[in-house]
């Protein structure tokens, strides 16, 4: 095959095609140099030709000429070419920069919206840089297109665990492992299916195909028979025909009322998992009553509820759940619905609240920082994951928000309350003075009882006087502004020169200021129009 495409070449030495196919076979026999060389001349005859691009990248990678794939990309990536975006992301993953990864994943994503596969990578990464509500976004557009997606799944309830939604967090049946499906086929076998004996010894044998074949050479057709068939194709993974074989069974004439009931709880959860959880509702609520199964019906189409977002409607159901049964789960998730719905309709002001652009050794993130007045003697209270830097730079900026107390219309009330200023996540340690034009700027929007302008983060240093100095780690901080979907960010101006290695796709997302007051940085981060005063 070698010779064949040196051949091609030779006949024809301007075909890109025939240097592009030559190229990817001396990298696939190792002649990596020489693929190189053939591929940049396919490039220079066809500058379009994007596999040529890509395949140039990964040879470039395997021979450590790390920036001259970086090179070769980003005018793609950042020309809409997803499939470039993709192989991006895998560089910077393999150099250790998942933000950077991270950002060229999410670009693709807008490129081609119908990519499940690369929506789920997106929802796992924006969890674990902390970005839940983002996550969100991509799983419900991930779960639109794929609602059985084993992904979606999964990163549903890596997301529920993180936000202590415990409906959200239980694992279902058909997520987990055969060995349990088996064991619950096992224990709730109805004593219509007992004498169908070759198929349950097979099952008890933990053969499912040895029971597939028993059942069909079985005579019996009748509800035993009808429950095992079902049982088994959910145990196969036919999920199709079980859910056939389950309704069949529930619709059953003369069938008895706790089978068919079961019958209905194992349709639900099929129905659920393939995402038609109004299907489930339907089922269950029509689903006879006065069985010793009625909690479970309740505790199921709580969690077919939830699943078809009505949480009032879910609450109900475990609710009802729980009467009938105090030991059942659904009590927990009743609670938790509860205090889920609680927290949604508390008060959306942004009175006090700002993001805060911090770097550590993953990247950069976007902490929130709350600050509240309380009765007190003027004193600030200060909370949180943070480092020595990190309270003097509070200090700092309590000062600093003291100081222009009549200049901003809040002298009345310094002596009379503190500040309580709290870095909200705890679970990473942050430091450094950085934070301080941040933690001005909410100590400020607590003093004047007055929102700042939504989506907003700073980074910058604050001194006393209200002089913004210079940082460091502007291009991490910015591009985990961008990956949070922030859109106003407020920089110290001698930083607007690190703006040059910014990648374009964080350019056209968010909006970078540069300051050097805070004069200038209370007038953007309030919504205010300009002054020329105290500049």
């Amino acid at each position: 095959m070698l010779s064949d495409r040196k051949r091609a070449v030779v006949l024809r030495p301007d075909d890109p095609e025939a240097r592009f196919a030559l190229g990817e076979a001396l990298f696939t026999e190792g002649h990596r140099e020489e693929a190189a060389a053939q591929l940049e001349r396919c490039l220079e005859l066809a500058p379009r030709h994007a596999n040529a691009r890509r395949m140039l990248a990964r040879v470039y990678v395997a021979t450590d000429r790390l920036t001259a794939a970086e090179k070769l990309l980003v005018p793609a990536a950042e020309a809409g070419d997803a499939s470039a975006c993709d192989a991006l992301g895998e560089l910077y993953r393999g150099l250790g920069r998942p933000d950077d990864a991270l950002l060229w994943l999410v670009a693709a994503t807008r490129v081609e919206p119908d990519r499940v596969d690369r929506r789920v990578a997106v929802s796992a990464g924006l969890l674990a840089f902390g970005l839940l509500d983002r996550a969100r976004e991509h799983l419900d557009a991930a779960a639109k297109l794929a609602p059985e997606h084993p992904g979606v799944r999964e990163v549903r309830r890596e997301l529920a665990v993180l936000e202590g939604d415990l409906v959200g967090a239980t694992v279902p049946a058909l997520d987990r492992e055969e060995e349990f499906l088996l064991g619950r086929c096992l224990s709730e076998l109805p004593s219509e299916a007992r004498p169908l004996t070759k198929v349950t010894d097979a099952l008890r044998g933990g053969d499912v195909l040895l029971a597939k074949r028993a059942l069909v050479t079985t005579t019996e057709r009748g509800p035993g028979f009808a429950w095992l068939r079902a049982e088994v194709a959910m145990l196969s993974a036919d999920l199709e025909l079980a859910a056939r074989a389950f309704a069949d069974l529930a619709a059953a004439p003369g069938i008895r009322p706790e089978l068919a009931v079961r019958a209905r709880l194992r349709g639900a959860e099929i129905a659920i998992h393939r995402g038609d959880p109004e299907a489930a509702r339907r089922a269950l609520e029509t689903a006879p009553q006065g069985t010793s199964l009625d909690h479970e019906v309740f505790d199921a189409l709580g969690d077919a509820c939830a699943a078809a977002a009505d949480a009032r409607a879910a609450e109900d159901a475990y609710g009802r759940a729980a009467r009938i049964d105090p030991t059942s789960p659904a009590g927990a998730k009743a609670a938790a619905l509860r205090a889920k719905r609680k927290h949604a309709s508390g008060p959306a002001r942004r009175t006090g609240l700002i993001g805060v652009l911090g770097w550590n050794e993953r990247g950069g993130r976007v902490s929130p920082v709350e600050a509240v007045v309380v009765p007190g003697k003027g004193e600030l209270v200060f909370t949180g994951n943070v480092g020595p830097s990190g309270r003097e730079a509070a200090s700092v900026a309590f000062s600093c928000a003291k100081a222009r107390a009549k200049e901003l219309g809040y002298e009345a009330r310094i002596g009379g309350v503190d500040v309580h200023v709290h870095f909200s996540d705890t679970e990473f340690q942050k430091d450094g003075a950085s934070s301080g034009l941040a933690l001005t700027l909410a100590i400020i929007s607590a003093l004047k009882d007055e929102e700042l302008v939504p989506r907003l983060a700073t980074t910058g240093e604050i001194t006393t006087l209200g002089v913004v100095r210079p940082i460091a780690g502007l291009r991490e901080k910015l591009v985990a502004a961008c990956l949070a979907g922030t859109s106003l960010v407020l920089v110290p101006r001698k930083n607007l020169l690190d703006l040059r290695t910014l990648p374009a796709e964080v350019r056209r997302r968010t909006a970078v200021h540069g300051v050097d007051s805070l004069v200038e940085a209370v007038e953007l981060a309030f919504g205010i129009p300009p002054s020329t005063e105290n500049r």
